[in-house]
């Protein structure tokens, strides 16, 4: 992935910003394969190399834009889908978005994954669903109505009309990922949004 999309980026250099491709990653990752041989042949360093192509495809003028109509946890998410300048998302429950598999959050807070879920329900930046997720100002966008395995022609056209919104709104928009702590939502979200994040930040400019 990350050679095809590096190979873009080479193939646009000299095109002026708005002439240059804009790549939509559609996000339905469960995991990242992990485990002693997917190490031993260097899936960390596939990862990275992902992740890496699309901060570069950003960080160059591509509009990049992820799609989420499927789960998106642990390092799966975090290689195809958190580099992007935009996150987008069905309003379906049945999505389970997280940076850390349930399991391993278990065991990192040293919880049962039943108080863990018990713990979800009163901290959304601990939770598993969409809704939660988008409590945190991190999506753009939230597409009601359309459930991940609809594909109907009204499903297809709400999908095509969300996106090309979202491209829209990185016309001369910043290339970085401040969207996700500047928001209305993370700033003034009643569920906390990102101002812990927004403080730590603030309190990081003026000590640095």
């Amino acid at each position: 992935m990350g050679n095809v999309v590096n190979d873009l980026i080479a193939a646009d250099t000299d095109k002026p910003i708005a002439d240059k491709t804009p790549i939509v990653i559609v996000v339905d990752v469960p995991s990242q394969a992990y485990g002693y041989k997917e190490e031993l042949i260097g899936i960390h360093m596939a990862l990275a190399s992902a992740a890496s192509a699309y901060a570069r495809a950003r960080q160059a003028g591509h509009k990049v834009v992820s799609f989420i109509p499927g789960d998106a946890v642990s390092g799966g998410f975090l290689t195809q889908g958190l580099q992007s300048n935009r996150l987008v998302a069905l309003d379906d429950l049945d999505i389970t978005i997280q940076a850390m598999s349930k399991a391993s959050s278990a065991r990192i807070t040293q919880r049962t994954i039943a108080e863990l879920e018990e713990a979800t329900k009163h901290v959304p930046a601990m939770a598993y669903d969409i809704e939660n997720y988008q409590k945190l100002g991190s999506l753009y966008k939230l597409i009601k109505g359309i459930k991940g395995y609809d594909s109907d022609d009204n499903a297809v056209a709400t999908v095509k009309a969300a996106l090309n919104d979202t491209f829209k709104s990185l016309e001369d928009a910043p290339s970085d990922l401040s969207f996700r702590y500047t928001n209305d939502i993370a700033v003034n979200g009643e569920s906390g949004g990102r101002k812990a994040t927004n403080k730590v930040r603030a309190m990081m400019d003026q000590q640095w």
